[in-house]
């Protein structure tokens, strides 16, 4: 929700937020994922 958020409020840092939500999508991937 928070990457959501700041997508809104600050459309021209929008590559920044998708970073990061790319960034905790792959976090929750490698936590499901442990090796």
């Amino acid at each position: 929700m928070q990457d959501i958020l700041m997508l809104t409020l600050y459309p021209s840092n929008a590559p920044i937020s998708y970073t990061i939500t790319i960034a905790h999508a792959v976090q929750r991937a490698a936590a499901a994922n442990p090796r």
